[in-house]
């Protein structure tokens, strides 16, 4: 058996739905091996990271800064030292070149399939990188059926060499709720909320032409969600609106999801998609796009619509405003939905993958 060095770049990167998974997969694992230190499988897991990143708390997973670099440098020429000999785990998207033995994890292959959402600096990496390290790696893993099939087509990796491991929300509620927000924020009225960051193919610009469609409604639209131009370029969504909130703590998020009486999710491509699972968990009725993995995820837990198409959107934000009994069909089910999504069973699945890869 190898021991694991989990790649711990994640912890020193800004929160978001991929460091999410990585967190919260990892903090399973460790709770796991708390709880059935056998499973551990006399292996030694450790979780590296660079210098000044945060401290994970985890117990039975041991944690340590080094280094001297910051970001890819320090992925790809420090990282490989502390790597050798054992089995690399990957779960931040992004892995080192050098190393063999190891697990890769590919969220989605946006850069390829909507390059224009991506600043180009950063879409080159990643179509140098990528491809390399998933045809190296030992396994892929990905968080859906739906990305899977898509990295097969994009980057030829085989079908048997990847495995799905679905994300959680269950987060969400481990907050307590800071319902401060509402009126900090001003927030009156009938809410619709959009969560995410600005990026053009998660498509929120027509959840600003449902707003006009729907502005003798009266609803109130917020959106929460940080600008991430390095990454994205500066091609998203505007908006002018007063309940554009920025970045949320998620105590704040967990207040806005339990006072909006509906939550839209838009996105063109997502490999997953966390916050519509969130708002279920919240209780909050969902309306989502009906592209990529959105209906794997959601189910029948939420209503779909194009896209494209923000008349179609409009007229399902009004079916959800208007009809109180479809809010609470669609809350019932969205919770029960949430339900069937656990870190501790995506933990199982990755000490699934670790034990393969490391026999």
């Amino acid at each position: 058996m190898k021991d694991v060095v989990i790649n711990g770049r994640f912890l020193a990167q800004p929160f978001s739905g991929v460091q999410r998974f990585a967190f919260n997969v990892v903090q399973a694992l460790d709770r796991l091996f708390i709880d059935n230190p056998a499973a551990m499988r006399d292996r030694r897991f450790r979780i590296v990271s660079p210098r000044g990143a945060r401290d994970p708390g985890f117990q039975a997973i041991e944690h340590r800064s080094v280094g001297r670099l910051r970001g890819q440098a320090w992925e790809q020429f420090e990282l490989p030292w502390y790597a050798r000999g054992v089995v690399l785990l990957n779960l931040g998207n992004t892995a080192p070149l050098a190393t063999r033995r190891q697990i890769v994890t590919i969220y989605d292959v946006a850069s390829w399939v909507v390059p224009e959402a991506f600043s180009p600096m950063f879409r080159r990496w990643y179509r140098f990188l990528i491809p390399r390290v998933a045809g190296r790696a030992s396994t892929v893993l990905t968080v859906s059926h739906f990305s899977a099939s898509e990295i097969t087509k994009y980057l030829g990796v085989p079908r048997e060499k990847i495995r799905v491991i679905y994300s959680s929300a269950e987060h969400v509620l481990a907050h307590p709720s800071e319902p401060d927000i509402l009126k900090r924020a001003g927030l009156r009225g009938r809410i619709v909320l959009s969560v995410g960051n600005r990026a053009p193919h998660k498509n929120f610009g027509v959840v600003l032409q449902a707003e006009q469609l729907l502005r003798d409604r009266n609803y109130t639209f917020v959106h929460a969600g940080e600008d991430l131009a390095h990454v994205f370029g500066a091609s998203g969504a505007t908006y002018d609106t007063a309940h554009a909130l920025g970045r949320v703590t998620d105590g704040e998020l967990r207040a806005l999801y339990e006072a909006a009486e509906c939550f839209v999710f838009p996105s063109i491509y997502e490999g997953f998609g966390m916050p519509p699972l969130e708002a279920m968990s919240c209780g909050c009725a969902v309306v989502a796009s009906s592209a990529a993995s959105m209906p794997e995820i959601c189910g029948d837990a939420a209503l779909y619509f194009d896209p494209l198409d923000p008349e179609a959107l409009a007229c399902q934000i009004a079916r959800i405003m208007d009809d109180g009994a479809l809010r609470d069909t669609l809350a019932e089910r969205g919770r029960a939905r949430a339900r069937e999504f656990s870190w501790e069973r995506s933990a199982s699945a990755l000490l699934a993958a670790l034990d393969a890869v490391s026999s």
